[in-house]
């Protein structure tokens, strides 16, 4: 996908990679963050995302993550994401749109 975007822009498309749904026990996780770190080692948030079944609880509860449990590695790991993208660089994109 990101590939194709890539191609079908006139300009270069500043992105972050962010691996999601990743469950350290499995070995198919494990390979598609190593294909990721492979394949778009500029563009690879350096955390994961994990599976988190407080996600799941608190959508059953009808309540955000973060208010059902603040301390869940998911909600965590959302928060480290936040952080490193607002500490990003804005760049400007050159297309008007």
């Amino acid at each position: 996908t990101l590939a194709m975007v890539t191609r079908a822009r006139t300009t270069p498309l500043d992105v972050v990679v962010v691996p999601t749904f990743f469950d350290r026990r499995t070995r198919a996780s494990k390979d598609s963050l190593a294909t990721l770190a492979r394949e778009h080692p500029q563009n690879l948030w350096s955390g994961v995302i994990p599976i988190d079944t407080r996600f799941r609880e608190a959508s059953k509860a009808g309540l955000p993550p973060a208010v059902y449990d603040p301390r869940s590695r998911g909600v965590e790991a959302y928060a480290r994401l936040l952080e490193d993208l607002v500490q990003r660089p804005i760049v400007e994109s050159r297309e008007a749109g």
